[in-house]
């Protein structure tokens, strides 16, 4: 059956936490507002510590690929999957929120990795990945013909260089075959292959703090790609061929980052109206900023009436 949209990255199970004091986790060495990957320590010491003195929220699909995908289907797309989730309890709930997706391209291996967010009344949430087997896909095992079948395909980056590199030799085969978006949500990519991931895309999406540290700045990323959405802590602006058309402010709108990216793929790939797309996103992600904070899932229903 062919897909309207195919998405290739990470799948991970978020557990959402709050707390009252930063200190709690603050000798973890996370602070807030920052996205961490949880490397050379036992997942263990910070999942306890929020047990104790946190309060559990919420256990969704990570607010990256899958959240940007369930937000691309409330408009009634047919969406495929390709990625790797463990053969595990995590896995089996992961997966029990893609029920409307084409998974027979999802492979069952090893653990499902997991990422914590940690909320603070009136602060900006903390991230933290943890890659539990650190196994990926092998370009052997792709399919690419599913994805030549598709009419777009979503790449969101896997957060080491070896995972990226298979997904950006896809990327390549599939130019000019289908349309192609990238998300630049990783902060941990080498600068060669954030270079890899934007050309040549029809959309560009960036969470502005990625870029930190990579000298470079979303003015010229606009400068390679057809359409660039970008959301940072200062808000929204939307690039069309390297000028930027439309912009608002707000930090609020990062934290719905993932929903707003879907739905703004979705209306854009419906309806080729920039504007619209831009408008309807933004109020999806809104929405899903404040359902978020309170540990509900993203609000189809909103994007449904969009």
């Amino acid at each position: 059956m062919e897909m309207d949209f195919v998405g290739f990255g990470p799948l991970r199970l978020e557990y959402i936490y709050e707390i009252k004091d930063p200190l709690y986790v603050k000798d973890l060495g996370i602070e807030e507002g920052e996205e961490v990957l949880w490397k050379g320590r036992e997942e263990w010491l910070l999942r306890d510590r929020l047990l104790v003195f946190g309060r559990h929220k919420a256990t969704l699909p990570d607010g990256g690929l899958g959240t940007t995908l369930v937000a691309v289907s409330g408009k009634g797309h047919k969406v495929g999957l390709v990625g790797l989730i463990g053969r595990d309890k995590e896995g089996e709930e992961l997966l029990g929120h893609f029920k409307s997706f084409d998974v027979t391209r999802v492979l069952r291996k090893g653990r499902t990795d997991v990422s914590y967010v940690v909320l603070r009344e009136g602060h900006r949430p903390i991230r933290v990945y943890v890659q539990r087997d650190l196994q990926r896909l092998k370009k052997e095992q792709l399919d690419l013909a599913y994805f030549q079948g598709a009419k777009w395909v979503h790449f969101v980056p896997f957060m080491d260089s070896e995972g990226a590199g298979i997904q950006l030799e896809a990327k390549g085969f599939l130019q000019g075959r289908v349309k192609v978006s990238f998300d630049l949500c990783c902060p941990f990519l080498p600068f060669h292959q954030v270079l890899a991931g934007i050309e040549g895309a029809e959309v560009v999406t960036v969470k502005g703090r990625a870029l930190k540290g990579l000298g470079i700045s979303w003015d010229q990323v606009a400068q390679g790609v057809r359409v660039l959405l970008v959301v940072s802590e200062a808000g929204l602006s939307l690039y069309q061929n390297g000028k930027e058309k439309l912009g608002l402010e707000g930090e609020e709108y990062e934290g719905g980052y993932d929903f707003l990216v879907g739905a703004f793929l979705s209306l854009y790939y419906g309806t080729g109206d920039l504007l619209y797309a831009f408008e309807g996103a933004v109020k999806g992600a809104l929405f899903a900023h404040e359902e978020r904070k309170k540990g509900n899932p993203p609000p189809l229903d909103a994007l449904k009436e969009g």
